[in-house]
């Protein structure tokens, strides 16, 4: 019940969210309409009032069935995990595609309109498409970004509680906390080097008029470099209610886990709250340029993507969100960088589904031999020696204990892979949790809880154990 509500309120904040940035696309901003350079005039002719509506209408009418199919797919995780995530994968492929779809699909027809009714201001008939370069801005030395050093900040937070006596002994003997702490430190990493790259990038340019070109870049890279380590410090706070429950002992406690969730939700909406403070700051100060400057570009984006053989720039800010940087698939690398992302995650989608179909659907099996017993299933295998068994018995239902998983499967139909229990210890599961009874099988570092989904199966198992 708790994976579904936590993909529930994903889905509703990823459909909120690209409802938000993609809806700002009907108005018009800093000179274009759905991203295509025309005069502010143009907004207000019929036959572009006409496509304006009929794109609202059917981006509200998709936002609403995506919403609801959304929150509907996510009840599937209730049945099995592998079934619900097949749909959940479909479904937010299925909403991308529409969404980015529909957006390139308008573009272009704007574009179309543009070349055809002349809209567009250019150098001469023969060249329609002019660059401007700001040498005064790009010249400006002042610092804009919060200075690369700060970043030890979130490094010094996250090893903190290391330095408290007795958390290295508790993370021996709850050794999965260190891969909390490694993810932590991964997270970190990532930031700092999202950090990195945002400062290599050149300022933009936005006006005839440096001072405002110069306000917008400093508040753009500012905010963002905030963000930045605002969200590194929640990513390294979130590992200290880890080290509370670990000292405590009360590791994988609700209330614990509650708060490390709470910090690493927080990571995401700092990146969130502050994308929507510099567009509204970013406009307001746009504003005080009345004559802003028109680049016609829209040649390279005609086809909803940027597109410029001569322009050198792999990256460059994308057209529809300026949060983001897109690919220019002008050159060879970033048509190779393009293909490589999007076969990579095609493969480890589909590879992923297999896996959870063959962790839903692999029947467990148990076989023995005079010396060794092997325990397959659908996720992971075991082998031990006969002689190692400590005690055998079968069970009319789980031990009253709190289980939680260290890795594995743990939903409503089944409990598969690695766990540990407050009283049980270290655990190997194999149990579908509506089948009974269940074989426990005590060995001197774990024990084994297995069952079988074929009548009578457990109980022969127990009478060949016992022999």
């Amino acid at each position: 019940m708790i994976v579904t509500i936590i993909m529930i309120l994903t889905d509703w904040l990823m459909v909120g969210i690209t409802k938000m940035v993609y809806s700002c696309k009907v108005a018009y901003r800093q000179g274009m309409l759905f991203g295509v350079h025309v005069p502010g005039d143009v907004a207000e002719l019929p036959e572009v009032k006409t496509m304006i509506e009929k794109y609202q209408s059917w981006m509200k009418a998709f936002y609403r069935w995506h919403f609801a199919i959304g929150t509907v797919i996510c009840f599937l995780g209730m049945w099995y995990m592998s079934i619900f995530f097949i749909a959940w994968t479909v479904w937010m492929t299925a909403f991308f595609i529409g969404v980015m779809g529909k957006v390139w699909q308008t573009h272009r027809y704007m574009y179309e309109l543009k070349m055809q009714k002349g809209w567009y201001e250019a150098t001469s008939e023969e060249e329609q498409v002019t660059s401007a370069v700001d040498t005064k801005t790009a010249a400006r030395t002042a610092q804009m970004e919060v200075p690369m050093i700060c970043h030890a900040l979130p490094l010094i937070v996250l090893c903190g509680p290391l330095v408290i006596p007795g958390l290295w002994h508790a993370m021996a003997v709850n050794s999965e906390s260190w891969i909390i702490f490694v993810c932590c430190l991964l997270v970190c990493g990532c930031l700092l080097g999202a950090a990195l790259f945002y400062d290599k990038m050149g300022n933009k340019i936005y006006s005839e008029h440096s001072d405002i070109n110069f306000q917008v870049n400093c508040l753009e890279k500012r905010m963002t470099s905030v963000g930045f380590l605002a969200s590194s410090i929640c990513n390294s706070m979130a590992f200290w209610p880890i080290a509370g429950a670990l000292l405590s002992g009360k590791w994988m406690d609700w209330s614990w886990m509650g708060l490390y969730a709470l910090f690493e939700s927080a990571a995401g909406i700092v990146m969130v709250v502050l994308f929507f403070i510099i567009r509204r700051r970013k406009e307001a100060l746009l504003k005080q340029d009345t004559a802003p400057m028109y680049i016609d570009d829209d040649y390279y984006w005609r086809n909803g993507w940027y597109s410029n053989p001569d322009d050198r720039r792999l990256f460059i800010q994308d057209r529809y969100s300026s949060m983001n940087y897109t690919v220019n698939l002008g050159r060879t690398a970033g048509k190779v960088i393009t293909g490589i992302t999007y076969g990579l995650l095609i493969v480890m989608m589909a590879g992923f589904c297999l896996w959870l179909l063959k962790i839903d659907f692999t029947p467990v099996r148990m076989q023995m031999t005079d010396t060794t017993v092997t325990v397959t299933s659908g996720y992971s295998n075991i082998s031990f020696d006969r002689n190692e068994i400590e005690d055998v018995q079968l069970l009319d239902a789980l031990p009253d204990d709190n289980f939680y998983k260290i890795n594995g499967s743990a939903d409503s139909k089944q409990y598969l892979g690695k766990f540990k229990g407050k009283e049980n210890g270290k655990c190997q599961m194999y149990v579908t949790l509506d089948v009974t009874p269940i074989l426990e099988i005590k060995m001197p570092e774990y024990t084994v809880f297995i069952n079988s989904q074929e009548e009578g199966k457990a109980e022969k198992w127990y009478q060949e154990l016992k022999q």
